[in-house]
């Protein structure tokens, strides 16, 4: 094992492509030498081999209190006073940049409780026990400026190790993703990295409640920490694709068949080039007026060009005759339906 650079692995070859202590069979970036192995979300690649970060809730963090700052929103809910509980986006409540800013944290009140408070990375819920006896969920929210699949990694752990638990839940547009309950005295907690498919204007909400394990929903010393960050994820697979002409959204992209560009080259989602027929404009000029006459007399009598083949729509030049009882006219009548 003293000479194995991958002890937990087996590596016979002991290749080792960025030669630094690290076989490239348990090197988290063997293409570039990183003798720290850094992952700081997670996710299993290396810092120096990750993709792109496009939001983080850290170093996003506005010190002046501003509101929507890097698409990140401050805010809480109550539980409580929800008509029908059950976490949704509407029910998000932000702070008020001119009531609730403290200078360098988010605090609904000034002092004492309730406790609910976002800062840069601390945050505190507020639990039934405290005034005015109602729960509130601390919210760190980040509204998506782009769409494309990506890495969400969310962390939450206690910091008053003297706490009773709290539970950790992320959201996307008001679902449920991902949750943890974190035990009392738990300085390491959790963090996770979900592959998702975002689209422009999704909402992530990273919630942090009172309850811990046992169903305990007091904060007694419940102060934590949290941050969100989303990523670019270099393995994106992306979602299920659009299957045109089924009447379904199969993407989740809000367009079905084709209205999803997904679709466009599909012969069924072709747009009719050139003129059309419509009944009573054989000119084709958008217009049922004299002008129709006259090009219809004009083909007749002067070898002008002949009108369209005034078909039944979605049967084609020749078709089942409206007319009931039957009129004695037949296709064969027409020299444009042979």
């Amino acid at each position: 094992d003293t000479e194995d650079n991958c002890v937990e692995v087996a590596n016979a070859d002991q290749a080792n492509e960025d030669e630094d202590d690290f076989g490239d069979a348990c090197d988290n970036c063997p293409s570039v030498t990183n003798a720290d192995q850094a992952d700081g979300n997670v996710n299993g690649v290396g810092d120096v081999c990750d993709g792109q970060v496009y939001a983080d809730s850290r170093a996003d963090w506005s010190a002046e209190g501003e509101q929507g700052a890097n698409n990140w929103y401050n805010g809480y809910y109550n539980l409580t006073l929800d008509g029908f509980p059950g976490y949704e986006e509407d029910d998000f409540l932000e702070f008020d940049e001119f009531e609730h800013w403290r200078g360098a944290n988010w605090r609904l009140a000034p002092g004492n409780c309730p406790w609910t408070f976002i800062a840069q990375e601390g945050v505190h819920p507020n639990g039934t026990n405290s005034c005015p006896n109602e729960e509130h969920w601390v919210i760190r929210r980040w509204v998506s400026d782009r769409s494309e699949g990506g890495n969400v990694t969310w962390h939450t752990r206690e910091t008053n190790l003297a706490g009773a638990g709290v539970t950790g839940m992320l959201y996307h547009n008001g679902e449920l993703i991902d949750s943890e309950v974190i035990a009392g005295g738990d300085a390491v907690g959790v963090t996770r990295t979900i592959e998702l498919e975002i689209f422009e204007g999704d909402v992530l909400d990273l919630a942090l409640t009172p309850t811990g394990p046992n169903e305990n929903g007091h904060d007694g010393s419940d102060g934590s920490a949290n941050w969100l960050q989303i990523s670019e994820n270099l393995e994106w697979a992306g979602g299920p694709d659009e299957i045109c002409g089924n009447g379904e959204d199969d993407d989740g992209d809000g367009l079905a068949d084709c209205d999803d560009s997904d679709c466009e080259a599909e012969e069924a989602c072709q747009v009719v080039k050139g003129p059309l027929f419509h009944r009573g404009d054989p000119d084709d000029n958008g217009a049922v007026q004299l002008t129709d006459g006259i090009f219809i007399l004009n083909f007749l009598f002067l070898g002008g060009d002949a009108p369209p083949a005034p078909g039944m729509p979605g049967l084609g030049p020749c078709g089942v005759d409206p007319e009931e009882p039957a009129d004695p006219i037949g296709c064969d009548s027409y020299s444009s339906c042979e």
